[in-house]
C-alpha cells in the first residue's frame, strides 16, 4: 500500500505527540509520583526561600543547610528547563570543551524530570528536526543498498515532517499543561507560583550559576535523601511531623494527611517571605528616613 504524503504528516504528528506523553510519563512529574513531587516542590521553594534571605550573609555559605539549600535550587532550576551550567569558551580547548559538554549531556539524560516538554520551540524544533534527519537518513541508506526507491523525496520531506513532529510535541505539552490546571491541587499551584515569583529577579538563577559542588558534599547530600520507597517496594507516606522538619517548621501530627501537612509546611514558608518583604520595608523606610534627617541638618 502506498502512503501518502498526509499520512506521512500525520505519523509524524503522532510520533511528536507520543513522545511529550511518554515524557511525562516516565518522568517525576506523572500522577503516580505525585506525592514525592509535592515533598520535592516544597523543598525547593524552602531551599529558595532560604537562599532569598541569606544569599548576602557571608556566616552561612560555608554550612550544611546552604548547602543542600544551593543543590535543591539547582534542582529547581534544571526541573523546570532552564540551564544552570555557565557557557563553556570553545576557544578554552577542543578536547575540553567537548568532554565537558559531553558530561552535562549524559548528567540531563540521567536525571529524573521531563526532558522535553521542558524545552523552548526552537529547541524542539532542532529536537525534531534531529530525529527525522536520522530516520531519513535510514531510508536513504537502505535506498542505496537496495537500489529501489527515491532517496531525494525522503530528504527533501525531512523539513516538513520535523514541523509535523514539532506540531505533536507542542499539542502533547499543551495537553498536559490542561491537565496540570485541572487535576492539580491549590497547594501544589501555589508552590509553583511562590517559586516563580521567588526567582523572577534572576538573582537565585545568577548565584545557582556560579555555584559548584565538591563531589563528596553531592554524595553527603544524596545519602541523607530517603529513599521513596521501602525495600518491600511500598511508597513511603510522609507525615505531616516530617514535612515540617522539611521546612525547618513544626506541624503536629493532628494536621492529618500529606495534603494538611503540605498546607500547614506552606504556610510556614509564606510566613517567612512575608517576614522577610517586611523586613526589607522596614530597611527601606529607615534608610529614607535617615536620608531625610541629614538633609534637614543642612
Amino acid at each position: 500500500m502506498n502512503i501518502t504524503f498526509y499520512d506521512t504528516l500525520v505519523e509524524n504528528y503522532c510520533a511528536g505527540l507520543t513522545v511529550s506523553l511518554a515524557d511525562r510519563l516516565f518522568s517525576d512529574e506523572s500522577s503516580r509520583k505525585t506525592e514525592q513531587r509535592k515533598i520535592r516542590k516544597l523543598e525547593e521553594v524552602d531551599a529558595l526561600e532560604y537562599l532569598a534571605s541569606n544569599s548576602t550573609s557571608d556566616a552561612v555559605i560555608d554550612t550544611k543547610k546552604y548547602n543542600e539549600s544551593l543543590l535543591k535550587a539547582r534542582n529547581y532550576f534544571q526541573r523546570n528547563g532552564i540551564s544552570v551550567d555557565p557557557k563553556m569558551d570553545i576557544h578554552e580547548g577542543n578536547f575540553r570543551y567537548f568532554t565537558r559538554k559531553f558530561s552535562n549531556g549524559i548528567n540531563h539524560i540521567r536525571q529524573s524530570h521531563e526532558k522535553i516538554n521542558r524545552l523552548n520551540w526552537k529547541q524542539k524544533l532542532a529536537f525534531a528536526f534531529g530525529i527525522e534527519l536520522f530516520f531519513d537518513s535510514c531510508v536513504v541508506l537502505s535506498h542505496a543498498i537496495s537500489g529501489a526507491g527515491n532517496s531525494m523525496t525522503a530528504l527533501a520531506r525531512t523539513p516538513v515532517q520535523a514541523i509535523a513532529f514539532l506540531g505533536g510535541l507542542q499539542t502533547g505539552r499543551g495537553w498536559l499543561y490542561v491537565k496540570d490546571y485541572a487535576v492539580r491541587s491549590k497547594e501544589e499551584k501555589e508552590l509553583d507560583y511562590l517559586g516563580r515569583e521567588l526567582t523572577a529577579d534572576g538573582k537565585l538563577l545568577q548565584l545557582v550559576s556560579n555555584y559548584r559542588p565538591t563531589k563528596d558534599l553531592i554524595v553527603e547530600v544524596i545519602d541523607s535523601v530517603p529513599s521513596s520507597e521501602e525495600p518491600t517496594g511500598e511508597k513511603i507516606r510522609y507525615t505531616p511531623k516530617q514535612i515540617g522538619e522539611k521546612v525547618g517548621g513544626t506541624i503536629l501530627e493532628g494536621c492529618g494527611g500529606i495534603e494538611d501537612g503540605l498546607k500547614a509546611g506552606l504556610g510556614v514558608i509564606k510566613r517567612r517571605i512575608e517576614e522577610r518583604r517586611q523586613a526589607e520595608i522596614d530597611r527601606k523606610a529607615a534608610d529614607t528616613k535617615r536620608i531625610q534627617d541629614k538633609l534637614k541638618d543642612f
